[in-house]
């Protein structure tokens, strides 16, 4: 199926039915992208704990 396709299927919900679409889909992107995020977060965490090799 491609996207085209299901884009056309997907108008021809019912309303309610495509906000549950919706939904689902973003539910879905962000528990992709939380995994993601978190991954960056903790980079920049890194690169804040590391010593600058000077000690006073």
């Amino acid at each position: 199926m491609t996207l085209q396709n299901l884009q056309k299927q997907a108008l021809q919900l019912s309303t309610s039915d495509r906000w549950q679409l919706v939904q689902t889909l973003l539910e879905s992107l962000q528990h992709e992208t939380r995994g993601l995020q978190n991954k960056g977060n903790l980079s920049r965490l890194r690169g804040i704990a590391k010593s600058s090799g000077c000690v006073r």
